[in-house]
């Protein structure tokens, strides 16, 4: 018996990381979007994906969430095309 409450404790441990993880990732993605100011379609455009994959990620119960390195990319997108426009307003105010 002690061996399968230990396997358990185990499973309960690894749960818990995985919900953590995929809420730490559920943060940025939240983020990421407030961040780049755009509305859904626009960024779901920005990112290659549809409006109801970016909308079901970013719901507040979203079930699924994408992998690390699938959120680390939006982020960069994110901040590129933000670098990028301030660019483009700081070119045009100089002229």
């Amino acid at each position: 018996m002690k061996k399968q409450e230990t396997l358990s404790e185990a499973e309960n441990k690894r749960d818990e990381a995985a919900k953590r993880e995929r809420d730490d990732r559920h943060k940025r993605l939240r983020k990421a979007y407030k961040k780049s100011g755009m509305k859904y379609d626009e960024l779901a455009v920005l990112l290659g994906v549809k409006r109801n994959t970016l909308a079901n990620w970013l719901s507040p119960s979203a079930r699924r969430v994408p992998p690390e390195y699938v959120v680390g990319m939006i982020e960069k997108k994110v901040n590129d095309f933000l670098k990028s426009k301030k660019k483009k307003e700081h070119k045009n105010d100089s002229h």
